[in-house]
């Protein structure tokens, strides 16, 4: 037992060590719990003082107000305290901290979420002996309360996550408030979906047809969304030098295999190709997404992060798909478009849903890479050649947000000012620099016309960065990784 103490006290995350010793020491958490166990118990006493004994349904009714009122509060609570607290650690006055501490990225973040899903957990077992007394009110069996649980629990800790990220993100106070807007309005998304799902759990059992099935691709959802939340926010805060796409690539390629797996079950047993096509074109937009970031990584390598590319041909290559690099992320983000779009299409075929809709959108997953190529290169070159004294180069994706919204706005304002409101709307060109141009027939080969030829041309201008890039992705020779070594092991002595 004593060696089983010591193991425990010598791994734990000093992360969760900290965080909880500073929770129980402060009154907030006592606090929220007593708040909690209140209002338990005036649920409580309010079910069984309306119901006499009359209704059949008062604990399914009554198990939905606890939970619903557990669910709203904590997602309000945990995320912002989980948030606050790092956001605080991470300003301009404190940040040192993070940089000469030898705890890894991944070990703090790890130690946040898991240090307020411990304090969550608390919360959840005080008002678990009230919700398990909603069984005695009839009209709920113990199997649905403990699913109902489980997954208002697992939505918590989505939110958790979800709030540390948004706190990761360095930017400047306006752009802050933004990000708190999108935080909240994602809550409330994650909130909507937890409480629709214990009315849906109460209302039907858990023995109806597919429930079982429905319920884990939901948990594997939410599964992938923690581990990719957890691999950006990681990727956030590590150190610039670090090789920070290495991980977050890896993730996402195992989160598109798992929803890619699922999607095609949900194909087969459903009997039409909505699934993975839903799979194919949100991959596709994520895609797109990556290809935002990969403008903004770095175009050349230090002699550290060098020494650990191989130096075969085929190790190269995949290390330049998976390393940080403007060209590899460009690269890889096409690889993993094209590989969805062939995959989406032989699964559909194969299983005999082939359809025009199926047609509308292979196109429209291939617009939605094509546009975010286009527009984040010519942000990309904008940047370096036009705005480089007042832009920096992690901040190119908010120029090609900026030249996006302009390319899909623009048009429909001069349409509106040359033809009037009767005839603008039918004109081709307000749709030629507009993703939505994909998923309709009359503008779709105009649209691909412009935007391709507009691709290859930004292509060409980016020609001999991407073949200066390729060409110093190389090993570095023992006489420059000895020498960067005495060099920066020189001021240390």
């Amino acid at each position: 037992m004593k060696k089983l103490t010591n193991y425990i006290d010598n791994h734990i995350n000093p992360i969760v060590v900290k965080e909880l010793r500073q929770a129980v020491n402060g009154r907030f958490v006592s606090g929220v719990l007593v708040l909690f166990l209140l209002i338990s118990v005036i649920a409580i006493l309010v079910a069984l003082a309306a119901d006499e004994g009359r209704s059949p349904e008062a604990g399914g009714e009554t198990l939905l107000l606890i939970n619903g009122i557990l669910v709203i509060t904590c997602l309000l609570f945990l995320p912002t305290y989980a948030g606050a607290r790092l956001a605080s650690e991470w300003s301009d006055t404190n940040v040192d901290l993070l940089f000469i501490t030898t705890i890894k990225p991944r070990a703090i973040i790890w130690g946040k979420v898991l240090a307020t899903t411990i304090l969550g957990a608390l919360i959840y077992s005080a008002c678990m002996p009230f919700m398990m007394l909603t069984f005695l009110l009839r009209g709920i069996d113990l199997p649905s309360i403990l699913i109902v649980l489980a997954t208002g629990f697992l939505g918590v800790v989505v939110a958790i996550q979800f709030g540390v990220f948004a706190a990761t993100i360095s930017s400047s106070r306006g752009f802050r408030s933004l990000i708190s807007l999108g935080v909240l309005a994602g809550l409330a998304v994650i909130a909507f979906r937890l409480i629709d799902h214990a009315i849906q759990t109460v209302e039907r059992g858990i023995g109806v047809t597919h429930f079982w099935v429905q319920t884990g691709t939901w948990a594997a959802c939410v599964l992938c969304l923690l581990a990719l939340f957890n691999a950006f926010s990681v990727a956030l805060i590590s150190p610039v030098s670090a090789n920070r796409a290495l991980p977050v690539r890896l993730t996402m390629m195992a989160v598109w295999l798992v929803t890619g797996v699922l999607s095609f079950c949900w194909t087969t047993t459903s009997y039409n190709g909505d699934p993975i096509l839903a799979w194919m074109l949100l991959s596709c937009v994520a895609f797109g997404c990556c290809t935002l970031i990969a403008v903004c990584e770095r175009e050349s390598w230090g002699p550290r992060l060098q020494r650990r590319i191989p130096r075969n041909a085929l190790g190269r290559l995949c290390a330049l798909l998976l390393y940080s690099g403007s060209v590899g992320g460009l690269m890889w983000s096409w690889l993993m478009a094209g590989l969805t779009m062939g995959i989406g299409a032989a699964s559909v075929l194969y299983l005999g849903h082939w359809s025009e809709e199926v047609h509308r959108y292979l196109w429209a997953s291939f617009g939605m890479i094509l546009f975010g190529y286009t527009y984040a290169l010519s942000a990309l070159l904008l940047r370096k050649y036009v705005l480089g004294a007042v832009i920096r180069p992690e901040h190119t994706w908010s120029l090609a947000l900026l030249l996006g919204a302009l390319g899909c706005s623009l048009p429909w304002l001069l349409a509106w000012l040359l033809f009037g409101r009767d005839r603008w709307r039918h004109d081709e060109f307000v749709y030629i620099v507009n993703p939505y141009a994909m998923f309709m027939i009359p503008t779709r080969w105009s649209s691909l016309v412009f935007v391709g030829t507009w691709a290859g041309l930004v292509t060409i201008a980016a020609l001999p960065s991407f073949i200066g890039q390729l060409r110093r992705f190389r090993p570095a020779a023992p006489s420059e990784t000895g020498a960067s070594d005495q060099t920066q092991a020189a001021p240390a002595a």
